[in-house]
């Protein structure tokens, strides 16, 4: 078999002025928190010790090299969250909403899901899909951060959460619930759903009672539109029922386990690499990218040409 060649790639982008950039702003940070200056005490104390030994090395390898690993495993999500914060305001406009309202939108949810599971790419999807139903950006905005707090409180997978939203988006398009859409609901938060149906209809009411109520099943008219519920799930949202607290309040003690408490962690991972991105700029690494996608280009059109021109004497 004729070997044709071997070739060897190796495409560094470059970013001009950017690590002077960096250092220049990392001059300015203010390291001595409460929390640095305790840790800088701490290893002092402890650093003399641990160094003799050669424990302080082998310990800082160990943890540099897992923080490196976390790190890299949320790039991708990183990369997402930083083109959702960067495109969802332009879409919002390209649908007739104003910029003040597009920027307060993503900045409202941006800043809510801090301590939830829930990413910043599925919370605009969900209010993408409501304001199409809404036709009100503030609304579904309230909306989509009222129905994923009452779905977490509950204690349900983000899994479970994420599928029951979209049946919620389907009853809101449909104009009244059927039995499909209403039992993801209720399986995925059964304690929530039975507060907004007392919290409407009466201290006895239970569910059931309020799928009938907004016309599910049949021969049921709806006594209850869809724009009242909508508004009775943002009112609990913010000041609970009679002897319950806000779904707000629900949602953040129900997302202090362990589990919870790790997918928080990656997501302020993936909010902090998407600051870093931020800080970067777009022009910057979308120029980056430009000038590699470039020299990838002339690489493999000179190899595709030699190949192009040994194949004769491949063939013969």
């Amino acid at each position: 078999m004729a070997v044709v060649g071997t070739a060897t790639l190796n495409v560094v982008p470059k970013f001009p002025g950017l690590s002077a950039a960096v250092r220049s702003e990392l001059s300015k940070v203010d390291a001595k928190t409460p929390g640095a200056k305790a840790g800088s005490e701490y290893g002092s104390a402890m650093g003399g010790g641990l160094a003799k030994s050669g424990a302080v090395i082998g310990a800082f390898s160990a943890v540099t090299a897992k923080a490196m690993d976390a790190i890299a495993s949320h790039v991708g999500a990183a990369v997402s969250r930083f083109d959702t914060l960067n495109n969802y305001p332009k879409v919002m406009q390209s649908l007739g909403y104003s910029a003040k309202d597009s920027e307060a939108s993503i900045a409202k949810m941006s800043d809510r899901l801090q301590n939830l599971p829930t990413t910043l790419d599925t919370m605009t999807g969900t209010v993408s899909g409501l304001v199409a139903i809404t036709r009100d950006l503030p609304r579904a905005t309230d909306a989509g951060l009222a129905l994923n707090d009452m779905l977490i409180a509950s204690g349900s997978s983000q899994q479970l959460v994420n599928a029951a939203m979209e049946q919620f988006r389907q009853i809101l398009s449909k104009g009244k619930p059927e039995m499909q859409d209403w039992r993801s609901l209720v399986t995925a938060a059964p304690g929530q759903m039975d507060q907004l149906a007392k919290s409407m209809l009466g201290p006895t009411a239970s569910a059931n009672d309020l799928y009938a109520a907004l016309g599910g099943g049949k021969g049921n008219d709806p006594t209850i539109s869809m724009d009242q519920l909508l508004d009775a799930i943002i009112r609990l949202d913010t000041e609970g029922g009679e002897g319950f607290a806000s779904f707000r309040e629900q949602a953040e003690t129900a997302a202090g386990g362990v589990q919870t408490a790790a997918a928080n962690t990656g997501n302020a991972i993936t909010k902090g690499l998407s600051g870093t991105l931020e800080a970067i700029g777009r022009e910057n690494i979308s120029g980056a990218f430009d000038d590699a996608k470039g020299g990838i280009n002339e690489f493999f059109a000179a190899v595709n040409s030699g190949v192009s021109k040994a194949m004769p004497a491949v063939e013969s």
